[in-house]
């Protein structure tokens, strides 16, 4: 097999892998929340993360040394950056992050939304208030978000219980996003705050012999 057929195949391999939707899978109750991951009918479990076994440590008899222990030289300070410095570096992560970040939202789609939230204090009239601001929060926040990216309700739902004495909430969504689409909103952002770098940087040596003279 000739190498530029290699180079098609895993060419046609990972754009045939960028074609599938990237998707977590978040759910909450009750303070209790759970971040899966899917690809390609797979999930993986993100958050909580498994608990590893931890292992006892067996104790030895083995003495202590008596030798004086070196002091260890203290590592050389980094320089740090001045507040300037800092401040364009964030202004050029920040415009780097505007236009990819944009794109990426006009592709992310939030599906499978089904939330149950029901408002519940000790007092009734504290009640009736956590009720109001939980529906304008909600109701509101679901229709703000419909501007920026693809929602799917499937069920919402705001509701108030003065039995109870603490309020309960049931939350499940997905969102979902292509491969080939965060891989060119990652890409993009890169290349903006290399621009953004370098054209600072040019610009910051072309006042410095002007501000010596």
């Amino acid at each position: 097999m000739r190498w530029w057929m290699i180079v098609l195949l895993a060419i046609g391999l990972i754009a045939f892998l960028l074609s599938f939707s990237v998707s977590f899978h978040i759910s909450a109750q009750n303070g209790e929340w759970q971040v899966k991951l899917g690809f390609m009918g797979l999930t993986f479990r993100l958050y909580p993360p498994k608990k590893k076994a931890r292992k006892k440590k067996k104790k030895t008899g083995k003495a202590v040394s008596s030798k004086p222990v070196r002091a260890q030289k203290a590592p050389p300070k980094e320089e740090k950056r001045s507040v300037k410095e800092t401040i364009l570096l964030t202004l050029d992560v920040i415009k780097s992050l505007i236009n990819p970040t944009r794109f990426m939202l006009r592709h992310v789609r939030i599906t499978q939304v089904d939330a149950t939230v029901i408002a519940a204090t000790d007092d009734a009239a504290q009640t009736a208030i956590l009720y109001g601001e939980l529906c304008g929060a909600i109701y509101g926040g679901v229709a703000a978000l419909k501007n920026l990216v693809t929602v799917k309700v499937k069920n919402l739902l705001v509701g108030y219980d003065f039995n109870r004495k603490q309020t309960e909430y049931t939350v499940f969504f997905k969102v979902k996003l292509r491969g080939f689409v965060a891989v060119a909103a990652v890409l993009r952002m890169i290349y903006n705050l290399l621009a953004n770098t370098v054209r600072r940087t040019a610009a910051d040596r072309e006042v410095q012999p002007a501000g010596a003279g």
